[in-house]
């Protein structure tokens, strides 16, 4: 009977599937286990215990799951969200985010309701406030309570204590931005950040944007798209009719008719076009003498006319209404007539002026333009100005043309804008390219529209009412019409309620590139360079630009629907259900709408789960939910390639991976959360090779949503959960924070190996308040680093054996890995299925105390654990001292079989660090 000693000398290649089991020619099979509960395969190769959950606080409504996401808006400053159906409420390493607690003072007390008179808390119905500083008895401390009712300040709240004594404490208001969301609305929610802006998308609403202006100023709107994206130009004979133009002027047929008035610095009659009085010409110092002056020729609607100014580089073009109104634009037509071949029309166009309104007594600067040069297709951009001031006039003040030179300001057209006008009506001739043919809808309101003028211009329009299905009430997104004409050529947003919402996105060259709508699954579209909101695919005149948004459709055999961007450094990854894509440019080159392709990487499909970003690795879930791949380009192959990263834990997958969050630090470990609520975990480092999955069991929670945020000392990454847990037969929805793994600067004080766990620091006590949210659960724990429990909590509170300083107390839970069967020993070929008796081993930990180590036997179908021997006292109170290094060698009880497979565990009653570095059993293998 051959005698070995083999080493097992790691544990990074995690949990394996019983498909393995015979797989002992893999180079990862020595570091596998066959079960790796509530442990991590660390990098390195030790397995280190997982660490327990710290308990922050119940979720906004209990009754309701919530959406966590994470949003870090610098490197050392990170929140997590809790979106709820009524309000984001923001929390860190500190818990949720309050304001400035004041004294509050109980003074009433009841089954019922407490309440409290807090000056300065400043709530209101439906707050809610963090209660601190209170007597522990009282069980108030760190609950957060909502406020039922206000009468001047006293604050009724929905907790409860049978107490009529008057107790000064703490109250600190809660911190929260108001929004609305459906619980399907939240449940697929996604965020998209860019520093201090977060896009929340999801294909059922309009995508909103959360942004951070100061620590107690976040605010949350609707995108409102600026233009675009559009569907393709209507190939109907369907005409679009406007009512009006949206131009604050009329068309002018003289100086004051039909409303308002036209005035200015005078014309020159000699260039002004045909319609111009006689005048007296004096001499080339341009002074005249005029009989009328033709200020109605800039806003006639004539191409043929213009207003020309009576000194060089400079004029003033002025318009009075009948009334005040408010302008927020306008845009300056250039004159067509050019007499003098030396110059173009654009040279006589203003290139440094400013609009000014009128007040009645001064004139006010509203907007201030200096070597202005943007006249394409003979007019300005749409110059739009933030002003919300009716002015009695208005006027452009022109101090500089495009050209130097003894020339004279000449303008075709100015254009004004009236702020909040009532709208413009559209009616359609028909339904057909409409909707499919059925026309306008109700969820059409907030879609665009974009219409081609009579000028070959494009302009936009925003939906906001539906009269019928042909008719549709629009406000202005730019400059006004130019005419009433029916319009031939128009395009309908790409997003809508009709249509859907981008439900993921990413960023990429300073473009946010968006997909995933419900109508047009298949279609993404890539913003214009600089404007995340802006989706314009051609300028004014349908010109294509290298900063123009991009909008593709997939070319793919098989409509589906996308389900994630990514990106990496040569261009954005698309996942759709059925394949994935590579969007990129000519290598070197930026990608622009001219130069872009969108080419089939691979033909795996994707799950509806947002990926990981990881170095220059995408990992996905495949459409089945039941793996995790790798998306990668190859050198080798010069192209991108998909591995399985479930191949080897395929049994894991039975159950569908439906979230992912990544924490770099300090393991590098994808968290994978399943559909049952449970969560998985992959070691992942691809340079190393290293590829590892374990299993974890929050003691019994369901997991609902998750995020990852790095710690305040950037040491480690926190994984944040919302646990669904049964306490007392009640259903309690927590967040909870999962804690620091343990580490090289970790002391035993810091340990925390229990689940929705809180810590008590100071005086010495044995009567431990503040657990009401494990009213009557078993809890385990520590006190100054001695195991203490079962204990069960009662009135929120346990008493503990004996006094202690320092206490962590919560749900406890098991740790355990098995090896999988040894390749060692045999004399004459493999050891695998030959009789085997271990009889000693020694293993090496680290940072360690406690834990156990057995054998599988056979005969009793079970493993016999023998616990571990350490060097110190445990059987008084004094700190358990930490070991690393080598124990044993242990004696297994005596018995043969042909598995000989070993197993390490921590139990719940030892809530201690126990990290395995290596076993070195000792065998005897029978020969057949």
């Amino acid at each position: 009977m051959p005698k070995a000693s083999p080493m097992v000398r790691s544990f990074n290649a995690g949990e394996f599937s019983d498909l393995l089991n015979g797989r002992v020619d893999l180079d990862r099979y020595p570091s596998s286990l066959r079960s790796m509960l509530n442990y991590i395969a660390a990098p390195q190769g030790p397995a280190i215990g997982r660490s327990g959950t710290a308990f922050v606080a119940p979720v906004a409504d209990e009754t309701e799951e919530s959406k966590l996401l994470a949003f870090e808006f610098s490197s050392t400053q990170a929140k997590v969200l809790e979106i709820a159906s009524d309000r984001i409420r923001f929390f860190d390493e500190d818990g949720v985010q309050v304001y400035t607690p004041v004294t509050a003072t109980v003074t009433s007390a009841a089954e019922v309701n407490i309440v409290i008179t807090a000056t300065g808390l400043n709530a209101l119905v439906g707050d809610q406030v963090v209660l601190s500083d209170f007597p522990a008895s009282y069980n108030l401390n760190g609950v957060i309570a909502s406020v039922t009712a206000v009468a001047g300040t006293s604050f009724t709240l929905d907790v409860a204590y049978p107490d009529e004594t008057v107790v000064n404490g703490k109250a600190a208001r809660v911190y929260h931005v108001a929004c609305s969301y459906t619980l399907a609305q939240r449940t697929s929610l996604r965020g998209l950040q860019s520093v201090d802006v977060m896009y929340l998308l999801c294909d059922a609403a309009r995508p909103r944007k959360l942004s951070r202006f100061g620590t107690y100023d976040w605010r949350l709107e609707e995108v409102d798209f600026k233009d675009g994206p559009y569907l393709p130009i209507n190939a109907t004979p369907t005409k679009i009719t406007p009512n009006a133009t949206g131009n604050a002027i009329p068309d002018m047929t003289s100086n004051i008719l039909p409303s308002g008035t036209a005035g200015g610095s005078g014309n020159r009659p000699d260039i002004a076009g045909s319609q111009a009085s006689p005048v007296a010409f004096i001499n080339r110092n341009l002074t005249y003498a005029l009989d009328e002056s033709e200020f109605y020729y800039a806003f006639d609607n004539d191409n043929e006319t213009y207003w020309a100014g009576n000194a060089e580089q400079s004029g003033t073009i002025q318009y009075t209404p009948g009334s005040a109104f408010v302008c927020d634009g306008y845009t300056i037509y250039t004159a067509k007539d050019n007499q003098d071949t030396s110059y173009t029309s654009n040279d006589y166009a203003p290139s440094a002026f400013a609009f000014e309104g009128y007040t009645g007594s001064v004139w006010v600067t509203l907007d201030q333009q200096e070597e202005y040069v943007l006249y394409d297709g003979g007019k300005s951009a749409f110059i739009q100005i933030e002003n919300t001031n009716s002015y009695t006039a208005y006027r452009l003040r022109i101090t500089k043309l495009v050209r130097n030179g003894l020339i004279e300001p000449r303008l075709r057209r100015l254009v004004l804008r009236e702020k909040d006008e009532t709208g413009i009506t559209l009616t359609a001739s028909a339904t057909a390219g409409i909707n499919d043919g059925d026309g306008f809808q109700s969820t059409d309101v907030g879609r665009l529209i974009r219409l081609k003028g009579s000028d070959a211009a494009w302009r936009s329009c925003k939906i906001t009412t539906v009269s019928s299905t042909t008719v549709v009430i629009v406000d202005l997104l730019g400059e006004p019409l130019l005419d009433t004409g029916p319009v031939r050529e128009w395009r309908l947003g790409f997003w809508s309620d009709t249509t859907g919402w981008p439900s993921t996105g990413d960023f990429f060259e300073d473009r946010l590139w968006l997909a995933g709508s419900q109508e047009y699954p298949d279609m993404f579209a890539g913003s214009v360079t600089g404007g995340y909101e802006t989706f314009s695919q051609t300028d004014g005149f349908g010109v294509v630009l290298d900063d123009s948004a991009i909008v593709l459709q997939l070319n793919s055999r098989r409509l589906s629907r996308i389900q994630w961007l990514s990106s990496d450094t040569r261009g954005i990854v698309i996942g759709t259900g059925s394949e994935e894509y590579t969007l990129s440019a000519p290598s070197g080159e930026a990608l622009t709408a001219r130069n872009v392709r969108a080419r089939p990487a691979t033909r795996r499909g994707s799950a509806n789960v947002e990926p990981v970003r990881v170095d220059d690795q995408a990992l996905y879930v495949q459409r089945s939910g039941r793996a995790v791949s790798e998306f990668a380009f190859v050198f080798e192959a010069d192209g991108y390639r998909s591995p399985s990263m479930s191949q080897l834990a395929s049994h894991l997958g039975t159950l569908p991976f439906v979230e992912m969050q990544y924490a770099a630090e300090p393991h590098s470990i994808v968290w994978v959360r399943r559909s049952d609520g449970s969560l998985v975990g992959l070691t992942y480092n691809r340079e190393e090779n290293v590829i590892g999955w374990h299993r974890h069991d929050l003691s019994g929670g369901k997991i609902e949503t998750m995020a990852v945020i790095p710690q305040k000392d950037q040491l480690q990454d926190a994984l944040w959960v919302i646990v669904r847990r049964t306490v007392g037969d009640v259903t309690r929805r927590y967040v909870e924070r999962l804690t620091r793994f343990w580490d090289f600067t970790t002391v035993l004080g810091d340990a925390h190996f229990v689940d929705s766990g809180l810590r008590y620091s100071g005086s010495a006590i044995d009567l431990v308040y503040g657990l009401k949210h494990l009213e009557g659960e078993v809890v385990y724990g520590l006190a100054d680093n001695r195991p203490v429990g079962p204990l069960t909590v009662v009135s929120g509170s346990v008493t503990l054996p004996y006094e202690a300083e320092n206490v962590v107390l919560g749900l406890g839970y098991d740790a355990e890995c098995v090896v999988p069967r040894l390749e060692n020993g045999a004399a004459d070929g493999t050891a695998q299925g030959k009789v085997k008796r271990i009889n000693s081993i020694v293993l090496a930990v680290w940072s360690s105390f406690g834990g156990e180590i057995g054998v599988y036997n056979e005969q009793e179908a079970r493993f016999i654990y023998e616990p571990l021997e350490y060097l110190g006292v445990f059987d008084e109170i004094e700190d358990v001292s930490l070991h690393t290094g080598l124990l044993g060698p242990v004696r297994p009880a005596p018995g043969y079989d042909m598995d000989g497979i070993i197993g390490f565990r921590r139990s719940k009653a030892s809530p201690l660090p126990f990290n395995m570095v290596s076993i070195m059993p000792q065998l005897n293998t029978q020969d057949r």
